[in-house]
């Protein structure tokens, strides 16, 4: 399946893998706040993948802001600069922020989207978190349309709140395909949309994300090639499996 180019302007960006574009009419709103859930708490560093890849396509050339809660930062560790480089968000353009409480985050990121400066704010919070409610959803998302920019609220380990939200999405990790000499291949995601304001059908996809086009697309199918013995050596013996334990 082909993909489709970054959109820099307008009202709406494209995830870069043309059968999402489609479902969602377009692309997704740049001026609003998009919802991430990880299904588990393992598929974590997987959401905040997925997240940093559409802050890449909102804003292709910056500047991010990472309001991250501290306690997610104890449980998944700290953004790593090469893997943030090995994604296509550039350091220099990334200012973190970290904040103990979760009313400290939210008041950050609602500054941080109402600034026009900003090409995307990353919000990450751990756990439920009873101050993130309808209230406290509608001033992020007013504050993205002052603001014109778009935000991304991961969630890792909490149920989803109802909120007005543009899209909201369930996200877990799966296996990457291989590259040649088995070097590991793109982040892949399994993403289900759950829900669109705009009245896209949930949906399933599984996507991988390409640092070299910075989008989305179809994971590379599997070779299905054999590698054959050299024709002067004789396979070995087969060992059998044992059951250990």
């Amino acid at each position: 399946m082909e993909t489709t180019p970054s959109v820099s302007g307008g009202d709406r960006f494209q995830v870069g893998m043309a059968e999402v574009d489609a479902a969602l009419r377009g692309g997704l709103a740049r001026s609003g706040v998009h919802e991430i859930h990880a299904e588990a708490h393992a598929d974590g560093p997987s959401a905040l993948g997925f997240a940093s890849g559409l802050s890449i396509r909102a804003a292709p050339r910056g500047p991010w802001v990472w309001v991250v809660q501290s306690r997610l930062s104890q449980e998944t560790g700290q953004p790593h600069g090469p893997g943030l480089h090995e994604l296509g968000l550039d350091p220099r353009c990334l200012v973190m922020v970290q904040a103990r409480h979760p009313d400290q985050v939210l008041a950050a990121a609602e500054d941080a989207l109402r600034n026009p400066a900003v090409g995307a704010t990353l919000i990450s919070l751990w756990g439920e978190t009873p101050s993130l409610n309808l209230t406290s959803l509608r001033r992020l998302t007013l504050a993205a349309a002052e603001g014109r920019t778009t935000g991304f609220l991961v969630r890792i380990g909490a149920q989803v709140v109802p909120g007005a939200v543009e899209t909201r999405w369930r996200l877990r990790s799966v296996l990457s395909q291989a590259l040649e000499a088995n070097a590991p291949g793109g982040p892949t995601f399994s993403v289900s949309l759950l829900r669109d304001r705009r009245g896209a059908r949930p949906q399933d996809w599984i996507m991988e994300w390409s640092r070299e086009d910075g989008c989305f697309r179809h994971p590379a199918p599997i070779s299905g090639r054999v590698v054959s013995l050299s024709s002067n050596r004789q396979a070995g013996p087969v060992t059998p499996l044992r059951r250990t334990g």
